[in-house]
């Protein structure tokens, strides 16, 4: 079985995110979701937004009811 790996980059929506949708429609998914250390040590990064990433995805892992969620921590 194949599957296709969609890589949410910094858009985090569910619908329409058109590469979600295509890649759903050829059959099972990994969704891919990577704390980068470029960005979040850029100087317009906030604490803030971080904690809010985190809460979608955690939000977004129980809507998807993901049972293979694999994680590290949150950056701090």
């Amino acid at each position: 079985m194949s599957y296709s790996v969609v890589w949410f980059k910094r858009d985090l929506r569910l619908h329409d995110h058109a590469p979600l949708c295509e890649a759903a429609a050829r059959g099972p998914l990994v969704l891919l979701w990577v704390w980068e250390p470029s960005l979040i040590g850029r100087h317009d990064s906030d604490l803030r937004h971080l904690r809010f990433q985190h809460t979608a995805l955690d939000r977004k892992s129980t809507r998807l009811n993901s049972s293979h969620v694999k994680r590290s921590r949150m950056p701090s």
